[in-house]
């Protein structure tokens, strides 16, 4: 939070204070103080205290927390005690590479990703790519020009101050001359360079220069896919672009590609494929024209079930349509993002693109994971996407106890500890319809945890992340939010100018606005009534977050700000937010379940392993269906 906007009993403390509490006195957290006497009020001067505003070059993400419980003094106290815990040495920890996921011990480097020096040279790189592209233009204009002007024997001089003949004049050694020394300066320029990169022994600035080299190769791939230099099978430009991964390879990707739909390359339209059930690859077949279909192929080990069975079916599927062999078809319709190179040269993919340990799959978009964001948007619009979660990054890392990411994680803690179980989300734009899924998997994977670093949680450690789109959800679900009696927390995500005004009266952007702020004020306010069937409560938070408009840099910082809000609660609350064995007891036993159904192995009794007699019967219910089908 910035200096002016502290709430006024954190202004008062100086840093000795801060560090010498280290609890948090419990009997703030009374229910009974929140239900009989705390009802929320805003005026201006909470207002100020309790929102954020963070500027992404010319735009802005602003958050508003003022509209619920927390007081001042309640969050203070919350703020000391994250400080209790480290939270300054752990985002140091984080940026520069120590093995904070120490469960698995592994770094967690997605922030590096988007490290703004390497998006700096990436920048430089293609200034240089394109002025080289120039010149060459140029160039080659210039050649055949004074070829058709060499009609006579004695041609003369390219410098124009010149009057003798091109073969007497020493004007070409002169420039000879210059280039020479020119690249003799390139040269001695490029050597500082080595010396000063054979001086980098640190493993960081090493992991900089392949993230560098991954992006540029991420770049060309997509510059030549648009280009039309690399077709398929049938010698057709790519125009379709189905991405086959499950998790952070799906849905972070996903999310991006639709918020952003409005910036894609024009001709390029992208699928998703996630689910084992081959009707959503099916589905997704009869949108594309096999023949100018790109299959972008996700899984960091190549071995993910629901990934690999849909892939090698789509190869199958694929190969049928275009009566092409499967290895023709693999070598020029797919792709793969692995950091697994075996598997995928098994599968018979030639073309990978590498993903890192230090990368977990839910923060995994802002690498080649998410390569078909760059080819549904350009790359330069992915380079936009990294620019914006990079400033996030620094507004995080700077003052980690004054980030809107501390403040919007501590708010959602005292919730937390008051035992509100869900926040929902519900964002007023249509480009953001389907946020809440990446949040949904980025938070409670993450966070969704049951053991501390030195024992056993005693609390929650995070809420039930759901949602829908505004302003449809106020016809769903609303009338709980409202009426109902769960504790929950409710989200606003809306932008203030539109991608595209669409209207007759050119107000329907405002009557959307209208509704989103409506919505957090009758939570807040209620309305009495003497029928208890009509009467709302009203005093339930909400959050308010405020885009200038969506751009490919908003979006890019409000990801990184919800990924640092996460890893700021897990810290809070002592938990490893960057592991997920939670997903794998699941896959054990329904490898289990497979085999019995398959005839491998014999029905599993309870002596056995423990299966259940309503599992047993599900099971002997599948292997009759199928033998009768």
């Amino acid at each position: 939070m910035p200096e002016e906007n502290l709430p006024a009993v954190e202004k008062k403390l100086n840093k000795e204070d801060i560090d010498e509490i280290k609890t948090i006195n419990e009997d703030i957290f009374d229910q009974s103080t929140l239900d009989n006497s705390k009802c929320i009020q805003v005026d201006e001067p909470r207002r100020k205290a309790f929102s954020s505003t963070v500027h992404i070059k010319t735009d802005s993400i602003h958050f508003d927390f003022s509209k619920t419980h927390v007081s001042n003094n309640e969050y203070t106290a919350l703020l000391c005690k994250l400080k209790g815990k480290n939270i300054e040495e752990n985002v140091e920890g984080m940026f520069d590479g120590k093995c904070i996921n120490y469960t698995e011990n592994r770094a967690v480097l997605h922030t590096l990703l988007r490290d703004q020096s390497v998006l700096d040279r990436v920048e430089k790189e293609l200034i240089s790519i394109t002025n080289k592209s120039i010149k060459e233009s140029v160039s080659s204009k210039t050649t055949k020009n004074t070829t058709k002007k060499l009609k006579t024997e004695e041609a003369k001089c390219e410098n124009p101050e010149c009057t003798a003949p091109k073969k007497e004049c020493k004007c070409a050694d002169e420039k000879c001359e210059q280039k020479d020394n020119s690249f003799a300066g390139n040269q001695q320029e490029e050597k500082c360079v080595n010396k000063e990169n054979a001086e980098c022994t640190d493993k960081l600035k090493n992991e900089k220069n392949e993230v560098f080299e991954e992006l540029m190769k991420i770049r060309n791939f997509a510059e030549d896919v648009h280009l039309g230099k690399i077709k398929g099978s049938t010698n057709k430009k790519f125009k379709y672009i189905i991405n086959i991964g499950i998790g952070g390879s799906d849905l972070g990707p996903k999310v991006v590609c639709k918020a952003l739909e409005s910036f894609k390359v024009d001709h390029m339209r992208c699928h998703f494929v996630s689910n084992i059930d081959p009707m959503e690859l099916y589905h997704k077949l009869t949108k594309v024209k096999v023949e100018e279909t790109l299959f972008v192929v996700v899984s960091k080990t190549f071995t993910t079930l629901e990934t690999m069975c849909n892939a090698k079916l789509a190869l199958k599927l694929v190969s049928k349509m275009l009566k092409k062999s499967e290895q023709v078809v693999s070598d020029k319709h797919f792709i793969a993002v692995s950091s697994n190179t075996e598997e995928v040269k098994k599968f018979g993919i030639s073309r990978i693109f590498n993903m890192w340990d230090f990368v977990g799959g839910r923060f995994s978009l802002w690498s080649a994971a998410g390569i078909t964001i760059a080819l549904y948007l350009g790359f330069k619009n992915f380079l936009r996407l990294l620019t914006g979660a990079s400033v996030m990054d620094k507004h995080f890392k700077n003052n980690p106890l004054e980030s809107a990411c501390a403040m919007h994680s501590l708010v959602e803690i005292y919730y937390t500890l008051l035992n509100y179980d869900t926040k929902c989300i519900v964002p007023y734009d249509y480009y953001l319809r389907d946020f809440y899924l990446h949040l949904q998997q980025l938070d409670m994977e993450s966070n969704g945890k049951s053991a501390k670093k030195n024992g056993k949680l005693t609390t929650h450690s995070g809420m039930i992340i759901w949602g829908g789109v505004g302003t449809n959800s106020q016809h769903s679900f609303f009338q709980l939010l409202h009426q109902g009696t769960h504790k929950i927390l409710t989200e606003f995500i809306y932008t203030l100018v539109p991608e595209r005004e669409y209207s007759t009266d050119g107000s329907h952007h405002t009557k959307l606005l209208s509704n989103c702020v409506a919505q957090s004020e009758a939570l807040m306010k209620g309305d009495g009534n003497s029928d208890m069937n009509k009467l709302f409560q009203g005093n339930k938070p909400s959050i308010s977050i405020r885009l200038s408009k969506i751009t490919p840099e908003t979006i890019g910082a409000l990801i990184a700000h919800y990924e640092h809000k996460v890893m700021a609660s897990g810290v809070f609350f002592e938990i490893n937010s960057f592991d997920q064995f939670g997903v794998q007891l699941g896959k054990v036993i329904a490898q289990k379940i497979n085999d019995t159904i398959d005839g491998k192995i014999d029905m599993p009794d309870k002596e056995k392993c423990g299966c259940s007699a309503s599992s047993r019967h599900a099971v002997e219910e599948i292997i009759k269906s199928k033998m009768q089908n």
